[in-house]
């Protein structure tokens, strides 16, 4: 029995399979779209922008520029974590003059 589970950017697909004698026999599988690398993205740069608020910034996501660069930030930091267990992220004058 084996288990497959792919994470793309839109879902998070598992699948559960038994091969014997030759044939493979898909036991089940689910779809959910609530976990993805999109998702991911999006909770890092809630945590990002959390972060820059009790340092005492404006809201970052709700200009333009600033979410663009929490957003490249997140992205950095989920590539980080696919190789090891911890990521800082860092973005300069995110907002105004506050860095992440």
């Amino acid at each position: 029995t084996v288990a497959f589970c792919p994470a793309g950017h839109s879902g998070l697909l598992v699948a559960i399979a038994r091969y014997e004698r030759g044939a493979v026999s898909v036991l089940g599988e689910a779809y959910d779209r609530s976990v993805s690398g999109r998702e991911m993205d999006r909770l890092l740069m809630d945590l990002f922008a959390q972060s820059l608020q009790k340092q005492g910034a404006p809201d970052a996501l709700g200009a333009v520029k600033a979410r663009l660069k929490l957003e490249e930030a997140a992205t950095k930091v989920k590539k980080t974590l696919s190789v090891v267990d911890e990521a800082r992220g860092v973005a300069e004058c995110v907002v105004e003059d506050f860095d992440l």
